[in-house]
């Protein structure tokens, strides 16, 4: 496939940043191996030289926009042998309106927001609030950072959003994330 790239300048939240565009074709990853290479079901090949301008041998972090429409945070990551790649789970492909096969119109640029993802105005506030929470959230990876952030934003009503940042933050507090929560009983026969 014949890839057609620019270069544009995006306005971004935070500044402008360089973006670059091509059209691919969305696939479908057929093995596991696949799917846990490609993170996730669905990915669009990114084009070499266009790929190189964003990654430094590690997947770096970029927001895309889909045919115009869909905007996406999400990484280029390398799938060896100098191919890259942008993966989608099945619910951002369901969301965007894409078909497997479908030719997609994909500009991308570097993510200039400092978590990944938007950070949502209910947690926002919430740390405007509560600064021990906010100075325990800055110690944790940008990928902890990442899962959270995508636990907010799947909460469907503003009062899930707020309810999740409270709970967020109590936590934070608390250090009790992912620990499991088992019982043990003695059965007697």
């Amino acid at each position: 496939m014949a890839t057609k790239s620019t270069t544009k300048q995006h306005q971004a939240s935070s500044g402008i940043a360089e973006a670059q565009e091509f059209t691919a074709r969305l696939q479908r990853a057929e093995t596991k191996s696949e799917v846990f290479a490609t993170g996730g079901l669905y990915y669009l090949t990114v084009p070499k030289e266009i790929a190189e301008i964003f990654t430094s041998g590690r997947p770096v972090r970029i927001v895309c926009l889909l045919n115009g429409a869909f905007e996406r945070h999400g990484a280029i990551r390398s799938k060896g042998e100098g191919s890259f790649f942008i993966g989608f789970g099945k619910e951002v492909v369901k969301e965007a309106g894409l078909s497997l096969n479908e030719e997609v119109h994909v500009r991308v640029w570097r993510d200039s927001d400092d978590y990944g993802l938007a950070l949502p105005d209910e947690l926002h506030e919430v740390f405007e609030l509560d600064p021990e929470a906010k100075a325990v959230w800055e110690t944790f990876t940008p990928g902890r950072q990442r899962s959270l952030l995508i636990y907010m934003r799947d909460a469907k009503s503003e009062q899930t959003r707020i309810k999740r940042a409270f709970e967020i933050a109590e936590k934070l507090k608390t250090n009790t994330f992912y620990i499991a929560q088992t019982k043990k009983t003695n059965k007697q026969d």
